[in-house]
């Protein structure tokens, strides 16, 4: 049976830039098209759903969080039916639940896990579900947040905090699990896409690195969303805003995000957010890939 690797992240933390990293790494035959990263990667609250519907399930509009009851089923059908390699994205915490642990480790082969500054974080969050600034933050300070839409029920996807969601993920020991800051992916594009393609066991020259790195910048995001739309968006506007580190900077308000600094510190510093960190610490969470 194959097993999962997950793409994971907190909600806009750089998981479709991942995505189209890892689609240019393992298919690089194809042409690149940002509105064909499901054929790579799923969203895994997409193939939920559909198991849900098959079912003939219906999941009450006043209880999303029972979608999670699914997602052994789902996960089990995935590695079941498929006959290639599996990636799938996901913002689901790694967590024990009452049904359960999310991901099933039995069935999951590695993960990559992205991670931002919370307060970059919330600043996406605001501008992508239109909130205030104020009640993004109070969300990623939340253990109860979910994202969710009632005509969409069964692609619910529960979150939690932004450090329980962090912590969550890199503290998964029974497989192997690369971290990577999105800022360090701003910063060096190539040297990071062959960081991501060592752990999936491939091989990416230098030349090939540069080649993914252009082919998937920003810049050609926003371009291939202005041409065609992105399928994905969940509003009508940029799905691509601004894609850079330290926004959180250019808030007039810096009080704003001082819950985030209250609830995760340590966890801020670790990733090097804060004044403190020591640099080996961030990448402490990057065990050895075993294949």
């Amino acid at each position: 049976m194959k097993q999962i690797t997950w793409l994971a992240s907190y909600p806009k933390s750089g998981n479709t830039w991942l995505r189209a990293i890892v689609d240019r790494i393992v298919r690089p035959e194809r042409p690149f098209d940002v509105n064909a990263l499901g054929q790579t990667a799923p969203a895994f609250s997409g193939l939920t759903a559909r198991l849900i519907a098959d079912r003939g399930v219906e999941v009450p509009v006043s209880a999303p969080g029972e979608v999670r009851r699914y997602w052994a089923a789902t996960q089990h059908v995935i590695c079941s039916n498929s006959d290639k390699e599996i990636f799938l994205k996901t913002h689901n915490v790694a967590a024990k639940f009452d049904c359960g642990h999310f991901p099933d480790l039995s069935l999951t082969r590695s993960a990559i896990y992205i991670v931002r500054d919370p307060r970059d974080v919330a600043i996406s969050f605001a501008w992508h579900y239109r909130y205030p600034l104020g009640l993004a933050v109070a969300a990623l300070c939340s253990s109860s947040t979910f994202n969710f839409k009632p005509q969409l029920i069964g692609r619910t996807e529960l979150l939690l905090s932004w450090g329980e969601h962090v912590a969550g993920w890199t503290a998964l020991k029974r497989i192997p699990v690369l971290v990577l800051r999105y800022e360090d992916l701003l910063a060096n594009p190539e040297a990071e896409i062959r960081l991501i393609a060592g752990f999936l066991g491939k091989q990416a020259s230098k030349k090939q690195a540069q080649d993914i790195a252009a082919a998937t910048s920003f810049e050609q995001l926003r371009r291939q969303e202005a041409e065609h739309g992105f399928t994905e968006a969940v509003r009508a506007g940029r799905f691509f805003r601004v894609g850079k580190a330290q926004q959180w900077r250019d808030v007039k308000d810096q009080s704003v995000f001082q819950p985030l600094l209250d609830k995760f510190s340590r966890l801020m510093r670790r990733y090097g957010y804060l004044k403190g960190a020591e640099p080996s610490a961030r990448r402490a969470a990057r065990p050895a890939p075993s294949h």
